[in-house]
């Protein structure tokens, strides 16, 4: 059975199909045709329009982008927020947050608007970034990241320097806007008087302190279980502690040693070169080797004699030297191609050393005729292979030398420091012991009855008690340091400032009588709880001079950033230049995020 594929027919009933139809239809006009292709194109845009479309077909009528949101320019006159400034400021919160940490807006329409309000305000008051402002800043950051300049932009995601410049120079422009607008915020005298007495604020305070010195008796009473010292030993060893327990990088070499003495003997003659160098040659080698062979005795070092022995001084050593040098030279040319060190000596009538025993990087400077600290070169050197350079000796020997065996600094097996680590476990001890001391005494303090779990202990001084440690008792202190009237610290007294500060950064939280801690100081040394007994404001009748100067610039920093903070949001631009509020239509394709 035929599908129907047209509802027309012929005159014996047959029903034609589409293309039947065209077979014999009369040829269409261009103009007809058109008109046709237009209208399927009206039909698609129809059945298919977009948001996106909408907007296009809306700018093609209307002339341009239509406004979404308005403010109220500083000169009385009406500016627009439309969506491409709106898709301009996302994007450039958006790069805000990845250069300076701020929170990307996503769909905070508000901050959007805020910002784009800001950047008609900085057209507005003509605001403008030269040329030398922004490489000011630039050298900056690339001094922080240390990168090149190329590096930096396409890492941040550019692949033109001129498109990071361009953001970088909006958000420094709104930089210096709001700079601008907050500098009209001047603190009053009262005001400077509040901020000084608030940031010298004093305070009383009580205090113990538990000791780990205090628990190490009871801490070297105790021996631990062989799976407990294990778990220390893999996890909570200190990383001094894992430095004096490591096995020391050490290295065995094996070594070639030329003396002058030998260089007098037939076997090197044979085939050392004894011709006389050239002065030339001379003074290159005495200029080269000046500060490692020649350097003058301390006790002879003056100003007028230097810290190096003339070559008047040297005399016939320089020759010696140099002899020796080009002889190991070639010595150790030669070994290069040998299967048999020890035989090649003999043959060469040098002396063949070979240190077995892998030896300490200090030790090197300490072996026994040989000894040097360039002889660390080994460490750099491939085992197998010959170090480099000749090492001389200022008595007269040279030496060659390459390593056999390389041992790497290492942790050793437990069982093999074993005495050490117990100890270690002891000292850890303690400062559990000293914690969890201090843990308790603030787990039972009382608690008022209304309190739920999480509130701190608020006491009195009676229940600020534990037995067998001295309460200690801090009288007055401001909670930021003040020279002119500050306690006289003693030299070796770390815990009076440590606590001041402490306790004054979270003074403005903190309830008279209220608790805080345990407190560590040091690496576990000690564990303090403190009180808060009673503070008040500082008397700004003692305030010095050079203190008010002081206080004037900090009142009005911190006047002119609750400023930005309270009036360069949409709700203080809404208030202050009418920024009205729209929700856009998504646009995060557009803005490319």
């Amino acid at each position: 059975m035929s599908k129907k594929k047209q509802h027309h027919s012929t005159p014996d009933g047959h029903l034609e199909t589409a293309a039947e139809q065209l077979s014999h239809a009369e040829p269409m006009s261009a103009m007809k045709r058109w008109g046709l292709i237009l209208v399927a194109i009206f039909c698609l845009v129809i059945f298919s329009v977009t948001p996106q479309m909408t907007q296009m077909f809306g700018n093609l009528f209307s002339g341009g982008p239509q406004a979404q949101a308005t403010m109220l320019l500083p000169d009385g006159s009406t500016a627009a927020i439309t969506l491409p400034d709106y898709q301009a400021a996302r994007r450039s919160l958006t790069w805000e947050a990845r250069f300076f940490g701020a929170r990307t807006p996503e769909e905070d329409t508000e901050s959007i608007l805020a910002y784009a309000a800001l950047v008609k305000l900085a057209d507005a008051f003509d605001i403008e970034v030269v040329d030398e402002e922004l490489s000011s800043f630039l050298q900056m950051i690339l001094a922080q990241t240390r990168q090149d300049y190329q590096t930096f932009y396409q890492r941040m995601g550019f692949s033109r320097a001129l498109d990071l410049e361009s953001l970088l120079r909006e958000l420094m422009r709104i930089q210096k806007l709001g700079t601008m607008l907050a500098s009209g915020a001047v603190p009053t005298d009262d005001d400077v008087l509040a901020s000084w007495s608030k940031r010298y604020s004093e305070m009383r305070y009580d205090y113990l302190v538990w000791s780990s010195d205090d628990f190490a008796d009871a801490a070297a009473g105790e021996t631990p279980e062989i799976d407990v010292l294990s778990a220390f030993f893999e996890a909570d060893l200190t990383l001094q502690q894992k430095r004096v327990l490591e096995n020391e990088e050490a290295i065995a070499f094996e070594a070639l040693v030329l003396s002058a003495e030998a260089l007098g003997s037939d076997a090197v003659k044979g085939w050392a070169d004894a011709t006389v160098p050239e002065e030339e040659a001379l003074q290159g080698f005495y200029d080269f080797r000046r500060y490692s062979l020649y350097q003058r005795p301390a006790d002879e070092r003056t100003p007028e004699n230097g810290i190096v022995l003339t070559r008047e001084e040297v005399g016939e050593r320089l020759l010696r030297d140099f002899q020796l040098q080009r002889a190991a030279q070639a010595l150790l040319d030669g070994a290069r191609e040998v299967a048999d060190l020890s035989v090649y000596a003999s043959e060469r009538g040098v002396e063949f050393l070979a240190e077995t025993s892998p030896v300490g990087r200090a030790a090197l400077a300490d072996l026994d005729r040989i000894g040097t600290p360039e002889l660390a070169q080994l460490f750099q050197t491939e085992t197998g292979s010959w170090m480099a350079n000749v090492i001389l000796l200022s008595d007269g020997m040279a030496i060659v030398a390459r390593p056999t065996e390389q041992r790497d600094r290492a942790m050793p097996e437990l069982a093999e420091v074993h005495d050490s680590v117990v100890d270690y476990w002891r000292e850890h001890r303690q400062v559990v012991m000293a914690r969890e001391a201090a843990e308790a005494f603030v787990a039972n303090l009382p608690q008022a009855d209304d309190a739920v779990e999480g509130d701190p202990a608020v006491v009195g001084a009676d229940a600020f008690l534990a037995d067998g440690l001295e309460l200690q008792t801090q009288d007055w202190v401001s909670r930021e340091i003040r020279p002119t009237v500050d306690p006289v610290w003693a030299k070796d007294d770390s815990q009076g400032p440590w606590l001041r500060s402490m306790l004054g950064r979270q003074l403005d939280e903190t309830l008279d009588g209220q608790v805080i801690g345990p407190l560590e100081q040091g690496m576990g040394e000690t564990y303090v709880v403190i009180r808060l007994i009673e503070r008040r404001e500082a008397d700004a009748q003692g305030m010095w001079p050079g203190e008010l100067d002081r206080a004037r610039q900090q009142a009005t920093a911190e006047l002119q950033r609750n400023f930005q903070l309270e009036q360069l949001n949409f709700s203080g631009l809404a208030k202050s230049y009418e920024l009205t509020k729209v929700i856009f239509p998504d646009s995060s394709e557009e803005a490319g995020l």
